[in-house]
């Protein structure tokens, strides 16, 4: 019995330590594409593990649809359809994430935008409630923050995403479903 695992992570495109360029496609079908690409890649560097998928929040809803995907196209993903193992979801409450909705716009546009370090962006999220714990905050908000050169030299830090630009996208992410 092997007992050994790999675990691999990614970030989609304008999430965590990835970037991306404004006005980006952040739509279901090119978020479940791009996990489709990352699954096949991790299948070729290792052809012969088995694969365990688990997404956390709105990664979540994408890894149960990615699954699905591949599971509903068996010829094309033959690869992938006979080594995935396992689907794990954190974290998703369909029925909040869709009732929170009509409140995110202005919970977007009322945030604070700028941060004189990336502390006070830490001690922010967690004042505001955003985030709970401040040893999860201090993990999990740097990668939502970039630096920003002032025009007198100084530096600050903004929301590294646009969030409002992916709003035309929310419904259709947080609907959970397998056909």
């Amino acid at each position: 019995m092997n007992t050994s695992y790999r675990i691999i992570t990614f970030d989609f495109r304008g999430h965590g330590y990835n970037y991306m360029s404004e006005g980006e496609d952040l739509s279901q079908e090119t978020l479940i594409s791009d996990t489709i690409k990352v699954f096949q890649y991790v299948d070729n560097l290792f052809p012969e593990e088995s694969i365990i998928v688990v997404g956390h929040s709105m990664g979540g809803s994408i890894a149960t649809k990615s699954v699905a995907e591949i599971f509903k196209n068996k010829e094309k993903y033959q690869s992938l359809y006979d080594k995935i193992q396992g689907l794990i979801v954190i974290d998703v409450v369909e029925g909040t994430a869709m009732e929170a909705l009509p409140y995110m716009e202005n919970i977007v546009k009322t945030r604070k935008r700028k941060f004189k370090t990336i502390e006070e962006g830490i001690e922010y999220m967690v004042k505001s409630g955003t985030i709970k714990n401040l040893e999860s905050a201090r993990i999990s908000v740097p990668p939502l923050l970039k630096e920003q050169k002032t025009k007198d030299g100084n530096v600050s830090y903004v929301w590294k995403t646009n969030l409002l630009s992916s709003q035309k996208y929310w419904s259709r992410i947080y609907k959970i479903y397998i056909n």
